[in-house]
């Protein structure tokens, strides 16, 4: 009975995933200005998220590396000692505001900005308060619920697809020309249903079709 109830639960977070895929937007309430600016300024980027939101931290610093952008992934290891204060920008994913997103967050103060990509649950109220009061920018997402016996697939999935977006349009606001493989939400949708359907090479040259399409 419980193998057949995850069971489901599982088949119902994969059948949500392409609308919650298509309708993901950045929102425009989102001040990335002083981001954009230290970035023209020659900033870095640090990276991090740990556990799900360790493959959307990575992902947002290859997608910048493309975009000519310096960026460096860091594991929580690199915020156990304080350093000067520098012109780096940190950017810090995590679904549910762990403690050691918290960590990372404590040594906002030695970067120029911060960015905190998160669920909206996690910022409302008092939470959200405090983090703003101390510079922390927050790009806040609105994740489906995920029963905790399964294995997170909604959040993490989503989260690599904002960190996508993200990357897309600090480069667009910098003036970047838009890199071939930049998709639009509907085509991140798409291309998650045929890897449902599709298998292999049949898979793979699927993916060049939609990213041809959108860079012609």
């Amino acid at each position: 009975m419980v193998a057949r109830s995850s069971k489901h639960q599982f088949q119902a977070a994969c059948a949500a995933l392409p609308s919650a895929l298509e309708g993901l937007r950045l929102g425009e309430s989102v001040a990335l200005e002083p981001i954009v600016r230290a970035l023209a300024r020659g900033a870095a980027v640090d990276v991090a998220g740990v556990g799900g939101s360790e493959g959307p931290a990575r992902f947002l610093t290859a997608v910048l590396a493309e975009l000519c952008v310096p960026s460096t992934y860091r594991p929580v290891t690199h915020f156990l000692e304080r350093r000067e204060a520098s012109s780096r920008v940190l950017v810090v994913f995590s679904q549910g505001l762990s403690p050691n997103a918290r960590l990372m967050l404590s040594r906002a103060s030695e970067y120029a900005c911060a960015l905190l990509v998160t669920s909206a649950s996690s910022v409302e109220g008092e939470e959200g308060t405090e983090l703003r009061t101390k510079g922390v920018t927050l790009l806040p997402l609105e994740v489906p619920f995920e029963p905790r016996a399964l294995v997170r697939l909604t959040g993490p999935t989503l989260f690599r697809a904002l960190a996508f977006l993200l990357g897309i349009e600090l480069g667009r606001r910098m003036g970047r020309p838009e890199p071939s493989f930049a998709v639009s939400p509907k085509e991140l949708a798409r291309v998650y249903q045929a890897g449902v359907r599709l298998r292999g090479a049949s898979f793979r040259a699927f993916c060049r079709k939609v990213v041809s399409k959108a860079s012609s």
